[in-house]
């Protein structure tokens, strides 16, 4: 199987490749600004129909065209979803930070990864969300996101205790960790 991609002549076709770092990907995604998660959806969908339209077809439609028609889904969508019950019932969510409780600090932690590269972030803030100190370093490494989720929160940890701090709070967007770790279990040897 050839894995090249037949668009740009990049060497290797990943997905993300394919939806994201393909100059003519690329292109689509840089036409305009994105409203919402809706709108962000439709542009991949049709990025990669006009990817695959060039690949079995020989097509390829300009990136201002796989913009608009995106732009014209969501609007789609949008319009039915006035009409009718909603596809995509919306589901209120509360977002932003949260202050601790009172004489406790929080400490929020972080992954994510670029190609072989992870990095890490650790941010300590008081109950006034006054920031009090933090944490950053990049690492040459292929982990999952749960091990590197757990190097975060290890720094965290680490942190905490050069700062000296007695009442923590730590907070994650790892469900699979946080969820092991309010299990209260006392083996907890999944992190090693």
């Amino acid at each position: 199987m050839n894995s090249e991609c037949l668009r740009c002549g990049a060497e290797r076709e990943t997905l993300i490749h394919a939806i994201k770092d393909c100059p003519k990907a690329r292109e689509t995604l840089v036409c305009g600004g994105l409203d919402d998660r809706l709108d962000f959806i439709t542009l991949i969908w049709n990025s990669w129909n006009n990817k695959n339209n060039f690949m079995f077809q020989g097509k390829e439609e300009s990136a201002i065209t796989s913009w608009n028609k995106a732009r014209a889904l969501s609007n789609d969508f949008r319009i039915y979803n006035l009409r009718e019950k909603p596809m995509f019932p919306s589901q209120p969510s509360i977002r932003g930070w949260k202050k601790p409780t009172r004489g406790f600090v929080k400490i929020n932690v972080d992954a994510a990864f670029v190609e072989e590269r992870m990095g890490l972030g650790v941010i300590v803030r008081d109950e006034d969300g006054f920031v009090l100190g933090g944490y950053g370093s990049t690492k040459d490494s292929v982990v999952n996101s749960d091990w590197a989720k757990i190097m975060a929160i290890e720094e965290g940890v680490i942190l905490a205790k050069k700062m000296n701090l007695k009442k923590v709070h730590f907070e994650s967007d790892n469900a699979n960790i946080v969820n092991k770790i309010n299990r209260k279990r006392r083996d907890i040897t999944f992190i090693g």
